[in-house]
């Protein structure tokens, strides 16, 4: 998944270098009118770091940039938390809560003392540090002996910080935070534990929504822009999907502050300060920073406003671009480094997961979920003609808190981790297609009520039935009427019009066809979805179970069984060639992409009878259709029913037989076009079927001499039009 880093220099020189000489513009035109004489601005390390390093730059090549009364800050979330615990209790408990969403008080306890060289042992199996951490507000009790040597930590910690900081501050009543930003929890930390600062944050961007810990601050300013969504009138706000990339750029590969000390003369200092300042960025891992920093190098005293401005428009858009409908080629291009983990802890996170699965229940919609960078796992994991709507059906549909969970995390793994949950945007689209059966109608709704992959909609098309009829039934069945959509006919338009109105009334990732007659295993969804999303099924369009053929009768309302037996069952792949012979699988069964659905153009409402065998065929030559060993579906037929309660395939034989001929007519027509390949297999196909007609079945009587020569002549045509067909194809080779 890895770009050269000679390309990921490129990007951050032609497309961040732009963005970042913007952002310091506006940050030199704040600090300028905020500097009244009693202000005191401070870079929040480790980002604070670089950002005055390129601000430097920013001053050599820039006319006329004052320099400020500016230094850094040591500091860290976790030693921010530390130093504020006894001055702002709630809010630093708050995030503790944030940072241990899943894990128990001995979690905490080993992050919050990490840096002690000394710290006391405990056993993590009993009370309280057995708790969830979310309890740990209600247990610190300074009474423990270990909570005991927290506290006397912390106001170690508190008092080294509050030193630093009043030594910075000086006499002055203003602090200006310089950092990375997005929601200013540190600022908030602060604001509360010294009220007698006026605090203000210069942030390069601000995401404040329904993911922020804490109370916004008080006063903070996001420059390239403050957003709580996407917002497509501002490119940049692009950022808002993947702001790994600026904290990437901004973090050098030294570890973050969590320890202050003092020296022989009582100076406090930050032991990781030095390796901070004096660390030299490598090609390897800082790409996009050194392709900043020779871009802003690069600039002269000549590079005008409006240049500037339109430059950082032009990289706008083609940064949009790549982080919100990225390719596999872009990904590599955007994610140079791993996240590192802070607060106590040192795990590094993958921005984006390898298209592997990690666990025997992963599945590539499990990354997505998971990953920091949603839209790059998508390219990583779907192939091209499939990731691109996947990305805009994102952008359309996501909601801000999806975008602040906690990546460095350690997820418990329970059977509720690795099961397929809801997302935002309805990723099955289930068509039931239904008319005046209301018997039949609550079964098929109650089937998908059942369903445990629940991430679904619903679209009813009631083509021409009693609209009231499927009021009624809804009412019966429990389902989540927000997930449900009602497409209603005054007149009948056909099955295969019908299934294309319901597709086409909403968006989806896959679709599968639940007529009203027919019923599907609980775990039918889950398990097929699961399937296509795994790495064994991504590389299929779709996918078909094994299904139960059963009779049944209907009488009133009650529905009596007479038989059930596997339908079709002697099939282990789907291959073209048997698909041109015959439809060896029934809807119900089959869940695809859609995609392949858009891509075929839907079904031809044009015929009557066999849509789903010339869907099939079309969407053969597009893409392979996987197989699900399981029985997982149910095709129910009522050979002895009429009128409503007929099956399309029992109640219309003859139009069966009349439309085979059709399709197959209609597709040999087309020999001399792009469909020549199924043209040509339907013709053999329908010969073998000949053949295969003449053959006496097992267990008949000996051959007489006439039917073996009759035989051999079929044969022998049968051999002629194969030899023929193979002409034809060499002909359009």
């Amino acid at each position: 998944m890895r770009n050269s880093p000679q390309s990921a220099y490129d990007f951050g020189k032609d497309v961040l270098g732009p963005i970042i000489h913007y952002y310091l513009h506006l940050l030199d035109h704040h600090m300028r009118y905020l500097d009244d004489g009693n202000t005191k601005f401070l870079y929040v390390s480790r980002a604070g770091v670089r950002i005055k390093a390129l601000m430097d730059v920013y001053r050599t090549v820039t006319p006329s940039v004052p320099l400020h009364d500016e230094d850094y800050i040591w500091m860290s979330r976790i030693l921010t938390v530390k130093a504020c615990y006894t001055r702002a209790t709630v809010h630093a408990q708050a995030v503790i809560k944030k940072e241990f969403p899943v894990h128990q008080i001995s979690d905490v306890v080993r992050s919050l003392l990490a840096t002690e060289p000394q710290a006391p042992e405990f056993n993590q199996d009993v009370l309280p540090f057995s708790l969830p951490a979310s309890a740990f507000g209600e247990v610190f009790d300074g009474s423990n002996p270990v909570f005991a040597h927290i506290v006397r930590h912390f106001a170690q910690v508190a008092d080294l910080f509050d030193r630093q900081l009043r030594a910075l501050v000086g006499g002055k009543s203003r602090v200006v935070l310089i950092d990375s930003g997005w929601q200013g929890t540190s600022q908030t930390l602060l604001e509360s534990a010294y009220p007698e600062y006026q605090f203000v944050g210069l942030y390069v961007a601000t995401t404040y929504g329904e993911g922020q810990t804490l109370p916004s601050p008080r006063e903070s300013h996001g420059l390239l822009f403050e957003k709580d969504e996407f917002d497509a009138s501002q490119p940049i706000t692009a950022l808002w999907y993947n702001r790994h990339v600026m904290e990437s750029l901004f973090e050098p590969k030294v570890s973050s502050i969590e320890t202050l000390v003092t020296d022989a003369a009582g100076t406090v200092y930050a032991p990781q300060a030095q390796a901070l300042l004096t660390y030299v960025a490598q090609l390897d891992d800082d790409a996009h920073y050194l392709g900043v920093c020779d871009y802003l190098a690069g600039l002269t005293a000549a590079h005008s406003l409006h240049r500037l401005y339109a430059d950082f428009h032009a990289a706008s858009q083609l940064f949009a671009q790549k982080i919100l409908y990225p390719t596999k080629a872009d990904v590599a291009l955007v994610v140079t480094k791993k996240r590192t983990a802070d607060f106590g802890r040192s795990l590094v996170v993958p921005v984006v997961y390898d298209a592997v699965d990690r666990h025997a229940h992963d599945s590539a919609e499990q990354r997505v979920r998971e990953a920091i960078w949603i839209q790059g796992q998508i390219a990583v994991e779907y192939p091209d003609y499939d990731a691109e709507q996947r990305q805009r059906d994102l952008i359309r549909g996501v909601k801000t808190q999806a975008f602040f969970h906690d990546p460095n995390e350690q997820r418990t793994t329970t059977e509720r981790d690795w099961q397929i949950t809801l997302d935002v945007q309805p990723r099955v689209l289930i068509v039931m297609r239904t008319k005046n059966r209301p018997v039949l109608l609550r079964r098929a709704l109650e089937s998908v009520y059942k369903q445990t992959y629940t991430n679904y909609m619903l679209v009813i098309v009631n083509d021409g039935g009693r609209f009231e009829l499927v009021q009624n039934e809804l009412a019966r069945v429990p389902l989540d009427l927000a997930r449900v959509v009602i497409v209603s006919n005054r007149q009948s338009v056909g099955m295969e019009a019908a299934s294309n109105l319901g597709i086409r009334a909403t968006s989806s990732d896959y679709v599968v066809v639940h007529d009203d007659d027919d019923s599907w295993h609980p775990q039918f969804l889950q398990k097929s979805i699961g399937y296509l999303e795994s790495s064994a099924g991504r590389k299929y369009g779709g996918v078909v179970t094994r299904c139960i053929q059963v009779v049944e009768r209907v009488r009133g309302e009650q529905i009596t069984i007479l038989s059930q037996e596997p339908y079709k069952f002697n099939f282990q792949q789907v291959y073209l060639a048997e698909m041109v012979r015959q439809n060896f699988f029934a809807p119900i069964s089959f869940v695809y992409r859609r995609a392949i659905y858009d891509k075929i153009g839907g079904y031809d409402e044009a015929l009557p009878v066999l849509g789903d065998w010339d869907f099939n065929l079309r969407f053969l030559l597009e893409a392979d259709i996987g197989v699900l060993d399981e029985e997982l579906s149910y095709y129910h037929h009522r050979e002895a029913a009429s009128g409503s309660y007929a099956n399309s395939v029992t109640g219309g034989i003859s139009k069966h037989v009349e439309y085979d001929a059709i399709v197959r007519n209609r597709m040999l027509r087309q020999l001399t076009t792009h469909d020549s390949r199924l043209s040509t297999m339907l013709a053999m196909a329908r010969y073998s079927d000949l053949i295969l007609q003449k053959i006496p079945a097992p267990g008949a009587s000996s051959v007489s001499t006439d039917q073996a020569n009759q035989l051999e002549r079929y044969i022998r045509l049968a051999d002629e039009r194969w030899a023929i067909i193979q002409l034809l194809l060499q002909q359009q080779r």
